[in-house]
């Protein structure tokens, strides 16, 4: 084998270390970024019953989804959440309903976080309740946008819902919830996404430009040493 070919390979093989150093830093950084935590599918079917969630699994209940309804008409039925504890007035604001909030039913993508006004949680679904009918989640399936604290500090999460019409009957699909503190969070990640295309964030865009830097490097030392080689006549 010539010597200039022994150099194309040596240059071909650090071009390939190169590459997988640049797709390295990039999935570590991405890694890094991702950390929005799932609970994994439920599907709690809630009738006369209540439901209690544990968002971030550490055995402290956050939240009660309480259904009940009249016996005697299948048409009436009330669907509602409350906070527990210290959580309370952790539900995204809605409009007011008698003693409660009617929690806004977000859709996948939609931002959970601090720029969002908070409020005590009521009522997700109701029918013919003080001859009166409405909720987000009459007959409707979404998301709740919640706020909670580990360890004193405030985290963001969402809670899939699937409310029935009439409301006797509920379910909880599942939830999840961001880990870094005062993090905003989007509805449904990271097990759902929006199918349309996204803009990189500024933290995304960084994360390709130091790619491309590694690369831009990389090349400019193969060429260096390219341009050192003695060139055979």
């Amino acid at each position: 084998m010539s010597k200039q070919n022994e150099n194309n390979k040596t240059l071909s093989k650090q071009l390939i270390k190169y590459s997988m150093a640049a797709s390295s830093t990039l999935l570590l950084c991405s890694q890094a970024a991702a950390t929005p935590q799932y609970s994994g599918l439920k599907n709690e079917t809630i009738s006369q019953s209540m439901f209690q969630v544990d968002i971030d699994g550490n055995s402290v209940i956050d939240f009660d989804i309480i259904e009940t309804f009249n016996p005697n008409n299948s048409n009436q039925g009330i669907i509602a959440i409350n906070a527990n504890g210290s959580n309370f007035n952790n539900l995204i604001k809605g409009q007011s309903a008698g003693s409660g909030n009617v929690p806004p039913r977000f859709t996948v993508g939609q931002q959970i976080g601090p720029a969002n006004s908070f409020a005590a949680g009521k009522y997700l679904a109701f029918k013919d309740f003080n001859s009166s009918t409405g909720g987000e989640f009459l007959g409707q399936r979404g998301f709740l946008g919640v706020r909670f604290k580990i360890d004193d500090n405030e985290h963001y999460g969402w809670i899939h819902f699937e409310g029935g019409n009439p409301p006797t009957y509920g379910k909880v699909i599942d939830w999840g919830y961001e880990d870094q503190p005062n993090t905003a969070i989007l509805a449904g990640a990271p097990k759902y996404k929006k199918t349309t295309a996204t803009v990189p964030t500024l933290n995304e865009w960084g994360i390709l430009i130091l790619m491309a830097l590694i690369l831009e490097e990389g090349l400019r030392r193969m060429k260096r040493k390219k341009d050192q080689v003695p060139q055979l006549s």
